[in-house]
């Protein structure tokens, strides 16, 4: 008899944890890839480089600056928050890069749902040599509506996806207009502008602080480029 009672303790909690389970619990998580249109934009192998040209009036030092993608490598990973308790993979493809001047660092591709949003985006995220990273690119936003992403990456906004742009003599197709405003009202506060072409990345990028002292006002052209798209 003690045998049975024993048994029966031990199996019934098992029965009512099973029981507790909702159908949305047994459902396997979501698994979201990188679309490959975007990846045109953004995803290139190592070897390929870009050279801007600095054109603002301050370019006396440092008016060249060579971007190169040292090692490029995709990764699956995990993401569970508040509004999304069950979950998702999302994949992931990033580029270590070296540069001088324009102070880019790492580019870094994901996809996953944004707040409020039923359909997942893809995003572009550029991190800098003094530690900030910004949402330079998202996909599934509306033009002209501002994004709040909080204190490490600011405001964004997607301005225009321009036909054609011609920059320092070449012309570059399906260009995305893009705006970050980091730190707002503050003195250091920072507007980025960011111009992303097809097949090519970033072809032209802006910074203004207009309450620094002095004023800053950086924009960076693309010159020239070799660029190996990653298809792995």
């Amino acid at each position: 008899m003690k045998r049975i009672l024993i048994t029966i303790f031990i199996v019934l909690p098992a029965i009512a944890v099973l029981h507790s389970c909702g159908t949305e619990d047994l459902r396997p998580a979501q698994v979201f890839e990188i679309d490959p249109v975007f990846r045109e934009y953004a995803a290139f192998d190592s070897t390929s480089y870009w050279i801007y040209v600095k054109t603002t009036t301050d370019a006396s030092v440092g008016r060249f600056d060579t971007v190169r993608v040292l090692r490029t490598y995709k990764d699956k990973r995990f993401h569970s928050d508040a509004t999304t308790p069950q979950g998702f993979y999302y994949q992931a493809i990033e580029s270590v890069l070296h540069s001088k001047f324009t102070g880019m660092s790492k580019f870094e591709l994901t996809v996953g749902k944004i707040f409020g949003q039923s359909s997942a985006s893809d995003n572009l995220r550029v991190y800098f040599n003094n530690g900030r990273y910004y949402r330079v690119l998202i996909t599934n936003t509306p033009f002209g509506e501002e994004l709040l992403l909080g204190i490490n990456e600011g405001n964004y906004t997607t301005i225009e996806k321009i036909p054609s742009l011609d920059i320092q003599g070449k012309t570059y197709s399906e260009v995305y207009h893009t705006k970050v405003v980091d730190y707002q009202n503050a003195p250091d506060t920072a507007y980025f502008d960011f111009w992303i072409a097809r097949n090519y990345g970033i072809v032209r990028y802006k910074l203004y602080r207009p309450k620094s002292e002095p004023v800053v006002i950086d924009n960076w052209e693309l010159l020239d480029s070799y660029v190996v798209p990653y298809t792995r």
